[in-house]
């Protein structure tokens, strides 16, 4: 009996332990954010836009800070006209995945970085996004979508 109970304690600690695995899904996640920006960036939507965010970028950003976002984008680099996903990395144990675009406008190019929270299950909403006029570093856990 004091074996029997030893493994079922061992099995329950080992069970409470274990970490978390999440299941991503990047297309998913690209879909997601795809439908956001178009709304953000052609549309240029900002309540529609801010609406479909995460509630901790909501708790702490307003649609007139997207609409400054993409105010001050045009103002740099000209019109968007094309954004095209090029990358994404997955943190590990975590419900973060972060996309990589790349922006074509009238007068330069732009690169996107859009963090996104969720899984492949409920979706992902976008949790943070950065503008950059040069490429983010390439880290070892990024991977480029295929073609």
């Amino acid at each position: 009996m004091k074996n029997k109970t030893l493994i079922i304690l061992i099995a329950l600690m080992l069970f409470s332990c274990s970490t978390r695995v999440l299941n991503h899904d990047e297309n998913k996640a690209l879909q997601d954010a795809n439908k956001v920006l178009k709304i953000l960036y052609f549309n240029e939507d900002y309540k529609a836009a801010y609406d479909q965010f995460d509630p901790w970028f909501q708790r702490n950003y307003t649609p007139d800070d997207l609409k400054k976002i993409v105010t001050d984008m045009k103002t740099g680099y000209g019109k968007l006209k094309d954004l095209q996903a090029d990358s994404f990395s997955i943190m590990e144990r975590s419900s973060i995945i972060t996309l990589y675009f790349n922006g074509t406008h009238e007068n330069a190019s732009s690169y996107h970085r859009v963090i996104l929270k969720g899984n492949a299950k409920n979706g992902y909403k976008i949790y943070g996004l950065n503008i950059s006029d040069e490429p983010f570093p390439f880290t070892k856990n990024r991977k480029n979508f295929s073609k």
